[in-house]
């Protein structure tokens, strides 16, 4: 799928086979919609390439036994973005819905996010 260079969305849930979004995703140029389940905590640092990313949505299926998800510092290229939903499976607390407190990543890149979350 990642050499559909026009493909504006993408939708893949419920696949629990995915440790993390496909690299070649990142090179859609004209993406503006990404929903996604993986299971890892992490996002790529090539998630910053997806410039016209307006709406992203994950859904964390966490193996790891802590409360954190993980964006990089690249998050805060994607400047149309408008909406940032978020969900982990996997929490110690079982509690799905991700709060700002559980996102690691820089202060810059934390304020991006809080000003998205829903």
């Amino acid at each position: 799928m990642g050499s559909i260079k026009t493909l504006k969305s993408v939708e893949v849930l419920e696949n629990f086979s995915l440790v993390n979004i496909p690299e070649s995703f990142y090179d859609l140029p004209l993406l503006q919609r990404l929903t996604f389940s993986i299971s890892s905590d992490r996002v790529s640092e090539n998630i910053g390439k997806l410039t016209n990313l307006q709406e992203l949505g994950i859904e964390f299926h966490k193996k790891k036994n802590d409360n954190n998800i993980y964006f990089p510092e690249e998050i805060i290229q994607l400047t149309r973005l408008k909406t940032v939903e978020l969900a982990a499976m996997g929490f110690p607390n079982k509690n799905t819905s991700v709060s700002i407190n559980n996102i690691v990543a820089s202060a810059q890149a934390k304020a991006f996010l809080k000003t998205l979350l829903k």
